[in-house]
């Protein structure tokens, strides 16, 4: 049995609504983020105070969920990319 399957990101379109999104297996379970990463650690608290999740892309092209501890520690490094939910995409300007 294979248990916490990770799997690298592919790039897709979201079922629902058709943006383009980044689609992987992070620890068994299915993360859908932008495609764009987020611009600044303000973006990343927006998305966290709205119930986004959000996931750092590894140089393996994973997604890996920032927890509180992952996020205090700055690791694993790489952008970071808000989940994905239809209608809730910011854009860069709003982060101005």
């Amino acid at each position: 049995m294979t248990y916490f399957v990770s799997t690298a990101a592919l790039e897709s379109r979201c079922p629902r609504c058709r943006t383009p999104i980044l689609t992987a297996l992070d620890e068994g379970l299915t993360a859908r983020v932008d495609l764009t990463p987020l611009p600044d650690r303000r973006a990343e608290i927006d998305a966290l105070l709205t119930g986004r999740w959000t996931y750092v892309r590894t140089r393996d092209r994973h997604l890996i969920y920032r927890d509180s501890h992952r996020i205090i520690a700055g690791t694993p490094r790489g952008p970071i990319h808000g989940e994905h939910k239809c209608g809730n995409r910011p854009t860069p300007k709003e982060h101005q």
